[in-house]
């Protein structure tokens, strides 16, 4: 099957951009924060039967929200995955947190419509390996993301004049390489995209079953247009969940969620 792509989108344009993707990804503290247009959209989408992860946050606010707050919203939405707080490089704590949130989410009985999407972590390629391992044993646990930024590498040692991004992507390749050599049962959610031209890369590995991203929007505001050849340059910022409706933007953004999910399609080997 064709990695599933979920699209992240600022708040104004969601209901014509979040509909192209094959899921859906969505913010506790958005939907804590009870954003009428946020709110309804991700509740009307788990109620169509569309596939719907709750995320902690902790790549938009710095932080992960609390455990509280997250098995919370994950009841009222009735999320497919839900995120435990994790600690950004930091295999250990994130393990531990995972555990803390563990022994809590038995108690709300949201198993099994709610299942838990662990996220590894480590300062360290060895580091990061024991902690996936040790999610891998996690009953609960349906499936393991993998964010864009590693701060590690993995087997190509990159030097400080290289394009930091696309040390990410080769990161991030590597680790997955490593994943299809070691643990190729494993179910992979990838957490962002420093660069789309990794999607071809990622394709051949049946284990990837999902990605987030919102740089197709993040490009259509900044005028770039994708295609096949040209991917556009090395570069990312946070998306303003503000931005204002553009219907230029919307049409720029549809054209570019359409070159991903081509080369998602293209390339998958079954």
């Amino acid at each position: 099957m064709t990695i599933k792509l979920a699209i992240g989108s600022p708040i104004s344009m969601m209901n014509e951009l979040c509909p192209l993707g094959d899921i859906e990804l969505c913010f506790t503290h958005l939907l804590k924060e009870n954003i009428s247009v946020y709110k309804k959209y991700y509740f009307d989408a788990k109620a169509k039967g569309r596939f719907v992860i709750l995320d902690n946050g902790i790549m938009e606010l710095g932080y992960s929200m609390p455990i509280d707050d997250l098995l919370l919203i994950a009841f009222e939405l009735k999320s497919d995955l839900v995120t435990p707080p994790e600690i950004l490089g930091d295999g250990a704590s994130t393990l531990k947190l995972t555990y803390e949130f563990i022994k809590m989410f038995e108690h709300r009985k949201l198993y099994p419509n709610t299942k838990i999407l662990g996220v590894a972590h480590g300062s360290t390629f060895k580091n990061w390996c024991n902690t996936f391992q040790e999610l891998l044993q996690i009953p609960y646990i349906e499936r393991i993301g993998i964010p864009y930024h590693i701060p590690f590498d993995v087997f190509t040692k990159n030097t400080n004049g290289d394009n930091k991004l696309k040390n990410l992507v080769t990161r991030r390749i590597e680790l997955c390489n490593w994943i299809a050599e070691n643990h190729p049962t494993a179910r992979i959610h990838l957490f962002g995209l420093a660069h789309p031209g990794e999607l071809a890369l990622q394709t051949k590995h049946t284990f990837i079953k999902s990605i987030d991203t919102s740089l197709p929007i993040m490009a259509a505001i900044k005028n770039i247009k994708y295609e096949l050849s040209d991917l556009g340059p090395y570069e990312k910022k946070t998306l303003n969940i503000k931005s204002p409706y553009n219907q230029s933007v919307i049409k720029r953004a549809t054209y570019n969620i359409n070159v991903m999910k081509r080369i998602l399609q293209s390339n998958r080997i079954e």
